[in-house]
């Protein structure tokens, strides 16, 4: 009895021994993968930034490279607020169908495996923009944004060869989304953030998400959106962007002037890219004209506000909340206080 006590005691000690040198191996083998996890994201980085480089030099060893190189340094967006309307939707509407014509492109790149050198890249942009139209020039990308172009390009084509992802299968489901989101932001750059917004909250491919947004460089946006330019919008309708966000004001955004009605403070509609006009036989922009039939306007605590529509009688004052009728044709509006500066709210209905 006491042989076969001694003999587990024995086998229990050797299992013990056993599982605790089973877990160091577990534990080394555990850390070694995790450094080879490492070692691999390390490795991907480094060859993200190999094929950048490589493709830089490509397209500057190239024949058809352009002379001058393009500009070194990324221009901003431009923050010029553009009104509402009927012109911001074309316009709108004209980015996306360029941004749709540049995957296609790009597709067929792909396809037929053809190398993304920055030149290239840049010449297919000129090509399409020539079928456009403009009575203006429309912007190339600078240097860098045409290189990381090229960079996202390689990365997405290289990932097609698995999973069969094409660029206009990526934008195609999103263009009613990224126009109702861009068609609401204030300016090129809110623009921009909206597109870049609703692509990155889409279920598509990292690889996608980057060239989605590459294509779409940042002239392009200060271009498209700026409403000086002269892109060929006789294509595009223009009604069906939606309704813009709700206008606020606070009373230290608002404009001090002398008219038609006195000293008075109006809202300072350049926040949202309206310009105030004088109706004929007036002096003072004080005016403005649009859609806003069934608006609603908010500025309680400030009983003074003057809400007048050209249908209405003269010198109507309203609640200090309410909603604008509606008409036939677009109205001119004026939204002014005739003694003190004045918070308000102006939204769709």
């Amino acid at each position: 009895m006491s042989d076969l006590t001694d003999k587990f005691t024995a086998l229990e000690t050797q299992l013990s021994d056993q599982q605790t040198a089973l877990l160091t191996e577990l534990d080394t083998i555990n850390f070694n993968v995790g450094g080879i996890g490492e070692q691999i994201v390390v490795l991907n980085n480094s060859m993200q930034s190999l094929l950048r480089q490589a493709i830089a030099a490509i397209g500057q060893s190239t024949v058809c490279q352009p002379c001058p190189t393009p500009s070194l340094t990324v221009p901003p967006i431009d923050t010029t607020p553009h009104a509402f309307d009927v012109d911001k939707c074309k316009r709108v509407e004209a980015f996306l169908s360029m941004l749709s014509t540049i995957a296609d492109a790009l597709d067929n790149l792909i396809v037929l495996d053809v190398p993304a050198a920055w030149t290239l890249l840049s010449d297919l942009y000129a090509q399409t923009i020539a079928t456009l139209g403009a009575s203006d020039t429309i912007p190339l990308p600078s240097f860098p944004e045409a290189v990381n172009l090229a960079g996202n390009y390689f990365s997405f084509a290289a990932g097609h060869l698995f999973s069969g992802e094409t660029v206009s299968g990526d934008l195609s489901p999103l263009l009613g989304d990224l126009k109702s989101a861009m068609f609401a932001a204030v300016d090129p750059s809110s623009a921009e953030s909206a597109y870049n917004g609703v692509i990155d909250a889409s279920s598509i491919t990292n690889e996608g998400k980057l060239l989605l947004k590459s294509i779409a460089y940042n002239e392009l946006w200060s271009y498209w959106l700026d409403p000086t330019t002269m892109p060929d919008l006789s294509g595009f309708a223009g009604d069906d962007c939606g309704l813009g966000p709700c206008m606020t004001f606070t009373t230290d955004e608002m404009d001090f002037i002398t008219g038609e009605f006195g000293p008075a403070y109006i809202p300072h509609w350049a926040k949202y890219g309206i310009t105030p006009v004088s109706l004929p036989g007036q002096d003072f922009p004080v005016w403005i004209f649009g859609g806003y039939g069934l608006y609603t306007w908010d500025n309680t605590g400030y009983t003074t506000v003057y809400h007048q529509a050209e249908h209405d009688a003269p010198d109507a004052t309203f609640d200090e909340t309410g909603q604008f009728v509606t008409w036939p044709i677009d109205n001119w509006y004026v939204i002014y206080s005739p003694s003190e500066p004045f918070a308000l709210t102006f939204c769709p209905g």
